[in-house]
């Protein structure tokens, strides 16, 4: 027999008591108890919680006990009475206590590099790390296990260093020295996520993305937000990263067209103006600037048609293989490529350098900052492909020298990527790195720090690959305060501005998701382990009554797993002892060897 569900009802872990089935049940939209009598088919609900669910239930010594609330529940099945149960428990709760830990390498993320790669920049837990390349210490500077600092990056000048973090509840934007000191928050509005801040070789202006696939450009001075461009397809794959072109003036960045191919685009800060560099017909992706201004890089393939309906599985098997390629930007400007020749020169005469201003801070360039001129009428024949780079998986760029650029393959069976360093001077490229797992380029184009298994290094761009611990940074000693309630309050609206954000509805399906924020983080102050802030983003999260959410994972107790076995055999009671009927022989074909030691004993047993 079974209980008839209404339409859409799920009915959950049932438990018998005295010949009766209780279970929870969704009938009035809130899972509550609800008993079913199989002898005379009746149904009852018994509780009537509107605010949370029911989250479950167990029965015995004429009892059922019920966890909802946060709290546990005693249902007197007889007189249909419920009561919350007081439970104290003795308890020093060290999980929840401030401890220090060490700073695995293997766990820094967003590295970059100071203008000339005397330090490296990490972030760590939410916190924000400088490490010297050799002489100094490490810092933290920011120290703040309660908000989430994100996606730092060092200022050309190396003065300051900029970056998201949510102290105020929402994202902004901080600037402080590189030090930490002396900070300052921008609130930008409509607050989000942001992404990837780049900061415009003159120091005045940062450009960044967002949750909603836009183009932004800050005005340091003024903290004006332009809104330059917006993605036209929310795609998981967020390439649409902006660079800046030596002078300041340009910004580069690939997106998506109506045919789901990327094709490279080009702002013109100055006028306000984007114009759209290739034609759409290739997919376009990672555009980097030549030092001198007269070319610019991307990655171009003509084999990724059926690589653009993403969630479409049939995709998956599908390789993909890129080209570099050289945009030669103004008109008249020789390919780097022509053929050469040897011949006589006349003496040039020496022309007097004119003494350039300096470039300090107020956004004043250098004498040699390259001015960047853009012909923009007849470019795509100006596009040329680089020689003697085979078509092959190539994933992204990384800024050389003036004339170089690092490309980066994925191989196959490998981990992590290869570094090639092509040379337009030579139409060549080297191998240069091997097993790459992040990588990041100093603003002088000097120095390159990248991540290989659990050692950083750091080597010159224009030098030979490193040999043996050369060039790598000394992490040891590094360690972060951990203070979990802190992080746990951030996290839980992380969690939250998670689904209001990235979610692909704006209305949340509905919920009332201020209320929900002030529901749930009301229980902060209860929450004592991992497991129970787990629970509780889960409970959150499920607001939103979507699939594909999921909550797993953060730091839990070490604890010792005994391990034990089975004798692998079958038992049976005999005048008071146990007679051994049969004895298995298990797999001892494989590395495992599951077998049974009795098994591999030489006497015989009767």
């Amino acid at each position: 027999r079974s209980t008839p569900p209404w339409e859409g009802e799920r009915q959950m872990a049932p438990v018998w008591l005295d010949g009766v089935v209780y279970y929870m049940s969704e009938r009035d939209w809130a899972s509550n108890v609800w008993s079913w009598n199989p002898t005379t088919n009746e149904e009852k609900q018994l509780t009537f919680h509107a605010d949370f669910d029911v989250k479950s239930l167990g029965a015995g010594y004429g009892v059922v006990v019920y966890e909802q609330g946060g709290y546990l529940h005693e249902l007197n099945p007889a007189t249909g009475a419920t009561r919350q149960l007081e439970i104290n428990v003795a308890r020093d709760f060290n999980w929840a206590r401030a401890r220090w830990e060490d700073v695995p390498a293997t766990g820094l993320r967003d590295a970059r590099l100071s203008p000339t790669g005397k330090r490296a920049l990490f972030e760590y837990r939410g916190d924000l790390f400088t490490v010297p390349v050799e002489e100094g210490s490490w810092r933290n500077i920011t120290r703040t296990p309660g908000v989430a600092d994100r996606q730092a990056v060092w200022s050309p000048e190396g003065d300051r260093i900029a970056w998201f973090n949510d102290d105020g509840r929402e994202y902004g934007l901080v600037i402080a020295n590189q030090d930490g000191g002396n900070s300052r928050r921008i609130d930008l509005p409509d607050p989000t996520f942001y992404f990837v801040p780049t900061w415009s070789p003159d120091g005045t202006r940062l450009a960044f993305t967002d949750t909603d696939y836009r183009v932004l450009i800050l005005d340091l001075a003024s903290g004006n937000l332009s809104h330059v461009d917006t993605d036209r397809y929310a795609h998981p794959q967020r390439t649409m990263n902006p660079v800046w072109s030596p002078d300041s003036r340009w910004i580069a960045y690939s997106r998506r067209l109506d045919n789901q191919l990327r094709a490279i685009f080009v702002h013109d800060t100055q006028t306000g103006t984007t114009r759209q560099l290739t034609d759409g017909m290739a997919d376009a992706i990672d555009p980097i600037w030549d030092a001198a201004g007269k070319y610019l890089y991307f990655l171009g393939s003509t084999d990724y048609g059926l690589n653009t309906g993403w969630l479409d599985m049939t995709s998956y098997d599908r390789p993909v293989t890129r080209a570099l390629y050289v945009a030669l930007l103004q008109e008249g400007e020789e390919s780097p490529f022509l053929p050469k020749s040897d011949e006589e020169e006349a003496a040039a005469e020496e022309a007097e350098e004119e003494e350039g201003e300096g470039g300090g801070r107020g956004g004043r360039a250098t004498a040699d900052t390259p001015e960047v001129t853009i012909d923009f009428e007849g470019i795509n024949r100006r596009i040329v492909d680089a020689p003697n780079l085979p078509q092959r998986n190539y994933q992204g760029l990384f800024e050389g020298p003036e004339g170089r650029v690092f490309v980066a393959e994925a191989i196959p069976n490998t981990r992590g990527l290869k570094l090639h360093r092509y040379s337009l001077e030579d139409a060549e490229a080297e191998d240069f790195l091997e097993e790459v797992l992040s990588a990041t380029v100093s603003h002088d184009r000097k120095k390159l720090l990248y991540r290989s298994g659990s050692n950083w290094t750091i080597v010159n761009t224009s030098g030979s690959a490193p040999q043996g611990s050369e060039g790598r940074l000394s992490l040891n000693g590094m360690r972060v305060r951990v203070e979990p309630r802190a992080e746990w309050a951030q996290m839980l609206r992380d969690g939250w501005r998670f689904m209001r954000d990235f979610l692909y509805v704006d209305n949340v399906h509905g919920a009332p998701w201020d209320e929900v924020w002030d529901w749930y983080s009301d229980w902060l102050p209860q929450v004592h382990h991992r497991s129970d802030f787990n629970q509780l983003l889960d409970m959150l999260s499920g607001e939103v009554a979507v699939g594909h959410s999921y909550v797993r994972g953060g730091d839990y107790p070490d604890l010792t797993s005994p391990e034990t076995g089975l004798l692998g055999v079958d038992l049976e009671e005999q005048d008071g002892f146990y007679r051994i009927t049969r004895i298995y022989t298990g797999e001892d074909w494989t590395t495992v060897r599951a077998t049974s030691w009795l098994s591999r004993c030489p006497a015989r047993i009767n």
